[in-house]
């Protein structure tokens, strides 16, 4: 729950909304990669295409480059913030 909670503070710092297990609960990813046994943890983010793609309905796919470096810095952030709790344990 910690390190759930850094996450996603670090997307909360850079404005986005967050949400647990809504639409979706988390599937294949996680039961793929995390290993509670031997302690490693996964979190898996979804990003609504709508944070970084144009709201000019004439460009329904382009990339916004803002939203995009947006979305980039609050990944970091959050590669980050993971990190200090995965140390702390």
């Amino acid at each position: 729950a910690q390190l759930r909670d850094a996450v996603a503070r670090a997307f909360e710092d850079a404005g986005f909304s967050v949400a647990f297990e809504d639409p979706f609960a988390g599937g294949w990813s996680l039961a793929r990669h995390a290993r509670a046994a031997k302690a490693v943890s996964a979190v898996q983010i979804e990003l609504a295409r709508s944070a970084i793609l144009s709201k000019d309905p004439s460009k329904p796919f382009a990339l916004e480059p803002d939203r995009v470096e947006r979305a980039a810095r609050a990944h970091l952030a959050a590669a980050r913030a993971a990190s200090v709790e995965v140390t702390r344990r």
